[in-house]
């Protein structure tokens, strides 16, 4: 399966009729190809605005960087195992102290390399995602598109939530959290005000990005001359008691 960039958007392409790939071998030796797509069947993303295919590349850059740390650590733990093997001169390698110093600024180097890669996630309003997951692909309901209504009121997925991005507190906010999506899974009191749980909620982006006309329905509905849908409408004109001001950052944390 194939996810490509083209001028309109992004597309899912199966490796099937239309797709033709020529193997390329280089250095590193993992797979790569050429690949040409004449006449392939394909099937558009929608959802996701502007930013999808920014998205979508941060994504591979993350996962592209842990792959080439996975590599470094290999090379060095292969590169170490010889040195405590090979014997030089009636001297174990790995005596050497030219060699020593060697591998420990590789070593400091992995130890960073993994600590960038490793850095806790956290929202941009610094303030941990828990609640039900958006689904920004679905009909948003009326009082969205008429600039009237909540974040509990935006579409999420059915039994698929979020606990997480707790940034540098997990030790002190992350048992609160848990206690809270607990309780409202078995439909218990919460130890969160109504206004607190909002504030956490994964969905309290999308509610701002629908409210500016970032979605079609939106767009549709301000352009029909509907006043309170009007996108530059700001998401926190008309917060009332239960939600939470909405933020500008994107719903899943990069």
């Amino acid at each position: 399966l194939f996810v490509v960039a083209a001028k309109d958007g992004l597309y899912l392409v199966e490796k099937g009729d239309g797709v033709s790939l020529t193997t390329r071998k280089l250095t590193d030796q993992r797979s790569h190809a050429d690949i040409q797509f004449a006449g392939a069947a394909a099937e558009k993303l929608e959802g996701g605005g502007d930013s999808l295919l920014g998205d979508v590349l941060d994504r591979a850059r993350v996962l592209s960087a842990a792959e080439m740390l996975g590599m470094a650590q290999a090379v060095f733990d292969t590169t170490l195992d010889y040195l405590k093997q090979r014997v030089q001169f009636n001297q174990v390698l790995a005596t050497f102290q030219a060699l020593q110093h060697r591998m420990a600024d590789l070593f400091a180097d992995l130890a960073q390399m993994r600590h960038w890669l490793g850095t806790r996630v956290q929202a941009r309003d610094r303030l941990p995602l828990l609640g039900p997951l958006p689904w920004p692909q679905a009909e948003p309901p009326p009082g969205l598109v008429a600039g009237r209504a909540g974040v509990e009121d935006l579409p999420a997925r059915a039994g698929a939530w979020l606990h997480l991005a707790h940034g540098s507190r997990g030790a002190t906010a992350a048992p609160l959290c848990a206690q809270w999506l607990a309780d409202r899974l078995l439909g218990r009191p919460w130890p969160l005000l109504a206004g607190e749980a909002a504030a956490l909620d994964p969905r309290r982006f999308a509610l701002r990005d629908w409210r500016r006309g970032r979605w079609p329905q939106v767009a549709e509905a301000a352009a029909d001359g509907d006043p309170d849908a009007d996108p530059d409408t700001d998401a926190d004109a008309d917060a009332g008691a239960g939600q939470a001001p909405a933020r500008t950052a994107p719903a899943v944390p990069r």
